[in-house]
């Protein structure tokens, strides 16, 4: 490494070391360009001011020839010793009178291409070593030079002399001890913490340099707030001033305040400013500090992760050894694992809490495909979480770059706390640790503190901590992990061998979350996503079934809001790290009993294959409310599949209908356009090598068959959901309801869960069910019940209560396209011209699981109903973004609130699957 001397006084210290120098190429002239000797003055670097930093072979400088029509911008200079001193300026214009040349050092790219706004850095990172200060890594720029004639290119004769000036403000900072006790202390660096501008970068006109105007010379936009210089060879403290230790900073020229902290291998010492200190451009300013007499001295210690947590303020916070009261360091367990795809939310676009940015990708102006992996799994990747040593907090870890993030679970570590940011976020209330470049292993295979807790234990202060909860199972137990479309995912084993056409629907999604519930009822997403290998068997590359029974689940407990899972998926949520995490035992009895279930298992095209109500008119008690009594069709009422102590058709029967039929007809003929309650295919299969249906046996149990007809589809017309008065909807709304009896039974509750989409099946294409076409869907809805003790009379309407959100409310989600040739697109948008369409991230690519509870006073009636309903005119709208890119359903608020009614023929599907009463 070069070294560059710098004050003839300061013999000690006189060289700069090369650790923040430029590392660029020596000098590259292209052809055809003209060349142009200047000299330098070998002794005249710069002045800082008596003492001179001189120029070494090799330093790059930058140039400017501007002509009145041209400029050549920032070419790169190599400085050569010699009598005189030297370097070349490259220029694609000839130099004639009345043309300029500008020039900074040391060269960089990011500086820009004009001259009037180039930006230079004054570092927050400086060194020193033994033998000296890192001048080089200070920015100097020459004073203008104006061609008075035509000059010759090409000659070795110098065309003129630069004269280089200094922009920054030197600190010179005198180390010692009058107490003997710290004489064996071994400098390590210096800071200095002041106000915004004391580093950084900013732009600087050259064109307008005058040495008799001090601003001339000023950074504009440089927004740091400390400047570090890392210390080497400063060993032991000296005990007087005049044998003090010298350690160099070059800040921006300022009126400056703050705190100046000396940090050696025992100790931090911090000095407060008295009063601000004028540090003036090109000028020395000492100071000398006598660590004896430090305002704070701050030693190692340990501080518990309470203390770190209550010196978070509201949003960020830069933790620092004064603000803790000491070198602070946490110790703790690892809970996640670098490396596993399942530490964080991963993102298409946008911007986390600490900056890192990521965009999305519009398809090209010729409508070719995005690129078809594009997740960006950089949140993931740098994302890890720590507890304390009991297990009674924890922190979630932010790095700096994936790279860094090199801990495993049960590591037990050491983070310095200085200078690391923590963020404080509420409801719940939890805590991350962001920009981490470094983590101290103590040790490796530590066990974690058992913490079993039920979901009603929960607390903000296991937020990011390991969890293992207790009696616990799977919502849907016939299924997979995540019950999502595959074709959809980001790339990964389980659809790397699917037959992708070149257009097929974006693979622009990750992350599912699976409902759990535990024997108390509550509920809470478990969060999956779809690089977790565990989820596939690695023969067949087929997904896992869920284990059927009840046992332990555990994971890292998080907070996620999940826009493509109905956003809210409630205050708390689990990140299994593996599957061995999930202790659930298919041979152990569910703490719940099945009431009534409504579920497809098999090819159901036929009639014949479920029992179906074919009712004739509106009798039977089951359409209770409406303007329509035309006939009805088979396959408008689906009888219970399951039902405990019924029996189909006769005596009590458990059906599965819609208490209006305009919701099936034409708003102006008030015909019915078909069957309004159809199967479709759903997401929750195994092998998903065939998106498509397949021809199998009536009689052949498909539980698990991605072809198998598993979702009840509601074909409705929308406006159907409302009552309105002329142009003004009433505030009545009608539903989907499942009406059943529960006499004779008896218990402390019972719950409704379901999963549930807005869209229609794509029977073109014989695929699966997506959004289509102009087809919206009410974005608002509550599950409510009432019930009879008669069958006859009954209750008024009551809310239920969502198990996972503790909400009577939620937000209804639409599937993604399902589509597999280009002819397709265009039937998915209002406009046929636009062709191909992509849908968003926030699309989701699987029906939401919900788990509602109802209280025990629904047990024991002769009638129950449980309805689905909207609760708003809201309604899901395209939000096309620009050009085939789209949006999401309910981007960022943009939802439509019509103020008159759906307009006639506002026709979709509600898709609802897994549908079951139980109890206990």
């Amino acid at each position: 490494m070069k070294k560059n001397c710098l004050f003839a006084a300061l013999a000690a210290m006189v060289a700069a070391s090369a650790c923040l120098k430029e590392s660029t190429p020596a000098e590259s002239v292209p052809s055809r360009e003209y060349r142009y000797t200047f000299s330098l003055d070998e002794n005249t670097k710069a002045l800082f001011d008596e003492n001179r930093v001189v120029w070494e072979e090799g330093d790059l400088i930058g140039a400017y020839a501007v002509s009145l029509s041209e400029v050549s911008a920032n070419r790169s200079g190599a400085v050569h010793r010699g009598n005189p001193c030297t370097f070349i300026v490259s220029s694609s214009i000839a130099l004639t009178a009345g043309d300029a040349v500008y020039a900074y050092a040391p060269w960089t790219s990011a500086a820009g291409n004009q001259p009037a706004a180039v930006s230079l850095t004054v570092p927050a990172m400086q060194c020193q070593d033994a033998s000296g200060f890192d001048a080089d890594a200070l920015p100097l720029v020459a004073l203008p030079y104006t061609v008075e004639e035509e000059l010759e290119a090409g000659t070795d004769t110098p065309v003129a002399d630069l004269q280089f000036v200094n922009i920054a403000a030197l600190a010179r900072v005198s180390i010692w001890s009058s107490d003997a006790a710290q004489a064996s202390e071994t400098v390590q660096s210096v800071r200095f913490d002041s106000q915004e501008g004391l580093s950084g970068t900013g732009t600087l006109d050259l064109t307008s340099l005058d040495v008799s105007d001090a601003s001339s010379f000023a950074l504009t936009g440089c927004s740091g707030t400390s400047v570090t210089t890392a210390v080497a060879g400063l060993s032991g403290l000296p005990a007087a001033k005049d044998q003090a230790h010298t350690v160099l900073m070059g800040v921006n020229p300022g009126l400056w305040s703050g705190t100046i902290t000396v940090v050696t291998d025992k100790a931090d010492y911090v000095f407060t400013l008295g009063s601000p200190v004028l540090f003036e451009r090109s000028k020395i300013r000492p100071v000398s500090l006598d660590l004896a007499h430090a305002g704070d001295i701050l030693v190692d210690e340990q501080v518990g992760f309470d203390v770190v947590r209550a010196a978070a303020g509201d949003g960020t916070t830069v933790l620092t050894n004064r603000l803790l009261g000491c070198r602070a360091y946490i110790e703790g367990l690892i809970v996640g694992d670098s490396g596993n795809p399942n530490m964080d939310h991963n993102l298409q676009y946008g911007t986390t809490v600490d900056g890192y940015a990521v965009t999305a990708v519009d398809t090209s102006a010729t409508g070719a495909k995005p690129n078809a992996n594009n997740i960006y799994t950089t949140e993931n990747d740098r994302t890890n979480y720590i507890e304390a040593l009991d297990g009674s907090c924890g922190f979630r870890l932010k790095f700096a770059a994936p790279a860094l993030n090199t801990c495993s679970r049960q590591d037990k570590v050491r983070i310095w706390l200085d200078g690391v940011r923590i963020v404080k976020e509420t409801a719940p209330e939890r805590y991350t640790l962001y920009g981490l470049s470094s983590i101290e292993r103590i040790s490796a295979g530590e066990p974690l503190p058992v913490k079993s807790r039920t979901l009603s234990a929960l607390t903000d202060d296991d937020v990011y901590t390991w969890v293992t909860l207790t009696d616990m199972e799977f919502q849907i137990k016939r299924g997979a992990y995540a019950n999502v479309r595959e074709y959809d995912a980001i790339a990964n084993p389980v659809n790397a061998d699917l037959p992708v056409a070149t257009n097929q629907a974006r693979r622009a999604k990750d992350g599912a979350a699976n409902l759990l519930y535990d024997k108390e009822g509550n509920g809470i997403y478990m969060l999956v996503n779809m690089n977790c290998d565990w989820r596939w068997n690695a023969s067949g590359k087929t997904r896992k079934q869920v284990p059927r029974g009840t046992g332990d689940f555990s994971g890292i407990l998080v907070h996620q809001q999940m826009e493509r899972w109905s956003d809210d998926i409630g205050r708390y949520s689990i990140r299994p790290v593996d599957e061995d995490d999930i202790a659930i035992s298919s041979s152990a009895a569910s703490n719940w009993n099945d009431l009534v279930e409504w579920t497809f298992t098999k090819k159901t095209w036929s009639v014949g294959q479920y029992s179906w109500n074919t009712a004739t008119s509106a009798t039977g008690g089951y359409i209770t409310s409406g303007k329509y009594t035309d006939a009805q069709l088979v396959r408008e009422v689906l009888n219970a599949t399951t039902a405990a102590g019924m029996t189909n058709n006769t005596g009590s029967v458990a059906r599965l209908y819609t208490d209006n039929l305009k919701m099936f007809q034409n708003q102006t003929s008030n015909s019915l356009t078909g069957y309004p309650v159809l199967p479709a295919w759903g997401y929750r299969g195994f092998n998903v090598s065939n998106p498509t249906v397949t021809t199998i046996s009536n009689n052949t149990d498909q539980l698990f068959g991605m072809s198998a007809g598993s979702i009840i589809e509601f074909l409705v017309n929308y406006c159907g959901f409302y009552d309105w008065d002329g142009d003004n909807w009433t505030g009545d709304v009608n539903g989907i309801v499942a009406e059943f009896s529960t006499a004779g039974v008896s218990g402390s509750e019972a719950a409704v869960s379901f999963s549930i989409a807005g869209g229609m099946l794509n029977r073109s294409n014989a695929n699966n069910i997506s959004w289509q076409n102009a087809y919206s869907f009410p974005v608002d809805w509550a599950v409510e019940y009432a019930t009879s003790e008669d069958g006859s009379s009954w209750s008024s309407w009551s809310k239920a209560v969502n198990a996972a959100t503790g909400r009577t409310d939620f937000e209804l989600r639409g599937v993604p396209f399902a589509v597999t040739d280009a002819n397709s697109y265009a039937s998915f948008h209002a406009t046929a011209t636009v062709s191909p369409f992509y849908t968003n991230i926030d699309n989701g690519f699987g029906l939401t699981p919900y788990r509602f509870i109802l209280p025990a006073s629904v047990l024991g009636k002769t009638g129950v109903k449980v309805r689905l309903v909207p609760t708003s005119l809201r309604m899901a709208t395209w939000n096309v973004g620009s050009g085939n890119w789209y949006k999401g359903l309910t981007y960022r608020g943009e939802k439509i609130t019509p103020a008159f009614e759906i307009p006639n023929n506002h026709n979709g599907a509600i898709c609802i699957e897994d549908l079951l009463i139980q109890y206990k």
